[in-house]
């Protein structure tokens, strides 16, 4: 309206100045006016359709782009909460299997000391001969639990638990093992054969037929046997290869025989200790020389 009253004004004024150039009349300016108008109202309106055209043209993109970018923050929101959620679940996770994890140590800390324990208790409470058999393995376990906690050091409590196991399994039985034995009165190392039954132990010398009870001596790393000549040849045979037979054991659990080789004079005494013993006696008797010589040469200075 505002155009049209513009216009208007322009073509009474337009008009006006006509008249006074006395070119047109009142109406034919007015005419004059509206068709100006008209012809500019179209060419505005062609120009505003082309710039909505222009617009809707350049709006679809954007559109389409703003679209597609919404789309791609949806996604990139979801995948967030996603790996979020995914986050908090792996560090639950984790969380789990380090509590696993230290308590895992601890048992195997605690498995380590009992195969351990286990395995000193086992090498202390050896009968007399069997450490020469299981000296080696007994050796190498415990070197392996000397150095800290290692994959060597906890695979080795399976063997530990092999070796008790297997000899628990022997023992229930009994068994015979090769080896050699100190024999009591004549002081050799011989070779022959124990025979280990329940706490009892006995050897056998190898070529001959008088077998005797073990006992472990004090000081001495080897087994002490002590022949039994009443044990006859044959019942000990039987037994010492598995068959039916006699077997005789010590009611005082050796206490006895402890107590027979306290006794005996001086020189049966010192006749157990062999050469040392004689070579001991052999100095002593040169220092009680020295002693009464010094005693002599002393008595005879003056003072």
């Amino acid at each position: 309206m505002r155009a049209l009253y513009f216009f208007f004004c322009l073509g009474i004024l337009s008009g006006c100045g006509a008249g006074l150039r006395g070119a047109e009349t009142l109406d034919e300016t007015i005419k004059h006016a509206v068709l100006k108008y008209d012809e500019r109202a179209r060419v505005a309106n062609d120009e505003l359709i082309k710039t909505r055209l222009r617009i809707d043209a350049e709006k679809a993109p954007l559109i389409k782009a703003m679209r597609a970018a919404e789309d791609r923050i949806i996604a990139v929101e979801t995948e967030t909460v996603r790996l979020e959620t995914l986050q908090e679940q792996n560090s639950e996770k984790r969380r789990q299997l380090t509590k696993d994890a230290e308590i895992l140590r601890k048992n195997e800390s605690y498995l380590i000391t009992v195969a351990h324990d286990s395995l000193t208790g086992f090498e202390e409470g050896l009968l007399p001969g069997e450490k020469q058999f299981l000296a080696g393995q007994i050796g190498a376990l415990q070197e392996t639990f000397s150095v800290p906690a290692n994959l060597e050091s906890t695979g080795r409590i399976g063997e530990v638990a092999t070796l008790l196991l297997g000899q628990v399994q022997r023992s229930l039985g009994g068994y015979t093992q090769a080896g050699s034995s100190l024999v009591d009165g004549s002081n050799q190392i011989v070779s022959g054969i124990f025979a280990f039954d329940g706490p009892e132990v006995f050897f056998q010398p190898a070529g001959k037929l008088t077998a005797g009870t073990v006992y472990a001596r004090e000081g001495s790393v080897r087994p002490v046997t002590y022949l039994m000549p009443a044990w006859k040849p044959a019942e000990a045979g039987d037994f010492f290869s598995g068959r039916p037979g006699t077997m005789f054991t010590d009611a005082s659990g050796g206490k006895a025989l402890r107590l027979k080789e306290a006794k005996g004079t001086v020189w049966q005494h010192i006749d157990k200790g062999g050469i040392v013993s004689y070579s001991i006696l052999t100095v002593g008797l040169l220092a009680l020389l020295l002693i009464a010589q010094k005693f002599h040469d002393l008595s005879r200075m003056g003072v």
